[in-house]
């Protein structure tokens, strides 16, 4: 997402290009060798190796969802440029694109890291997450404590939370479904309870024992695995 939000942000700042179909074909160029480079980035950075199976899989899935975002993108310029007239750059994104991907926020005042990133933030003030797995009552725990952060760092109420679950049918194509969320005062309440208890486990070295099941993709296996093996 992040890569696809600053692709056509960056073809309409740089080329001066407010249509859809040419950002369209703009984007496409290279984008193989694009797309194979971030995978490869990915892994690397997490210290885990693909074969050429795998690498293949997730090489199709990544295009597809590509196609699909950029193609959502295009569009979204398209309609935006058809109603307004004397649009300037920055307006024509603010509304086609609001999306920020990656946004930084500084969690050291709830006792988190000072260099958090948010999948995406909209203007609104909406915590977007983006997730690939199956739904899971924890995903709600993530856009929460981004709201918490938010809140305490641009004193503003963040009250609004989205998850985003992406998956993708036989064929590889990529399907969207949007879960909205009121983020209260449960969700806040459990949000506080879960991290007074990951740092209670931290600052007295616990081991907090194996997952009943492992994610074969976890940046951590390694770490866990390391003096089982």
């Amino acid at each position: 997402l992040r890569f696809a939000v600053e692709k056509v942000k960056k073809i309409v700042y740089t080329h001066n290009i407010i249509e859809g179909f040419p950002i369209l074909k703009k984007a496409s160029e290279n984008i193989d060798e694009e797309i194979e480079k971030l995978i490869a980035e990915i892994f690397n950075a997490n210290d885990m190796e693909l074969n050429n199976s795998e690498f293949s899989r997730i090489f199709e899935k990544s295009l597809k969802l590509w196609r699909f975002l950029i193609l959502k993108y295009a569009a979204s310029v398209d309609n935006v440029r058809s109603k307004y007239e004397n649009l300037s750059f920055d307006s024509l994104i603010s509304q086609a694109i609001p999306q920020v991907a990656e946004y930084k926020i500084d969690g050291s005042r709830l006792g988190l890291s000072r260099n958090l990133s948010i999948d995406v933030f909209l203007p609104t003030y909406m915590v977007v997450d983006y997730k690939t797995g199956s739904r899971k009552h924890f995903h709600k725990l993530a856009t929460t404590g981004y709201a918490l952060v938010l809140e305490a760092e641009l004193e503003v109420e963040v009250n609004v939370g989205a998850i985003i679950y992406i998956w993708f049918n036989g064929d590889n194509l990529p399907f969207l479904r949007t879960e909205y969320y009121y983020i209260g005062d449960e969700h806040r309440r459990e949000f506080l309870e879960t991290r007074d208890a990951l740092i209670e486990i931290i600052e007295h070295s616990r081991d907090p024992g194996m997952p009943v099941r492992c994610y074969p993709y976890c940046p951590y296996r390694k770490i866990c695995w390391r003096d089982k093996s």
